[in-house]
Order: C-alpha cells, then structure tokens, then sequence
C-alpha cells in the first residue's frame, strides 16, 4: 500500500490474487464444494513447472518491491 510506484503496486496485488485464487480453488475442491481442476497448490503441489513458474514470479516481485522500497528506477 505504501508503493511509490504504480506498477509495482498492481504488479504485486496480481501475484498476491494468483497466489489466493489457486489456494481457494484447491481448497473448495478439497471439500468436495468443486469438482478438482487440475491445478496445482503454490508451492505445496508436486509439480516441476508449476513450482518454477511460481519461484520466478515472486522472484520478480520481490525485487520489484525492493527497488521501489530504495527508490531506485
């Protein structure tokens, strides 16, 4: 909330949405509520790509937000 900059600001709100919405689907189709997807839980889930993926985006994320929080551009 306290970005200086916008794109980081929206760039880490959409990674945080990602995160939540794959662990809500997993969770609703582990109650049985939804039928299973398919889709793997963030860096729980057995799965190569997925945990790649998923390690690069927060990777980007985190440096995103250390360079807003320096001030750097």
């Amino acid at each position: 909330m306290q970005a200086h900059n916008r794109f980081a600001f929206y760039t880490v709100g959409g990674t945080a949405a990602l995160f939540m919405i794959q662990i809500c689907i997993n969770l609703i189709s582990t109650l049985h509520i939804f039928a299973p997807t398919g889709m793997t839980l963030p860096f729980i889930s057995y799965g190569g790509s997925s945990l790649v993926g998923f390690c690069i985006l927060f990777g980007m994320m985190l440096a995103l937000v250390r360079m807003d929080k320096w001030g750097q551009q």
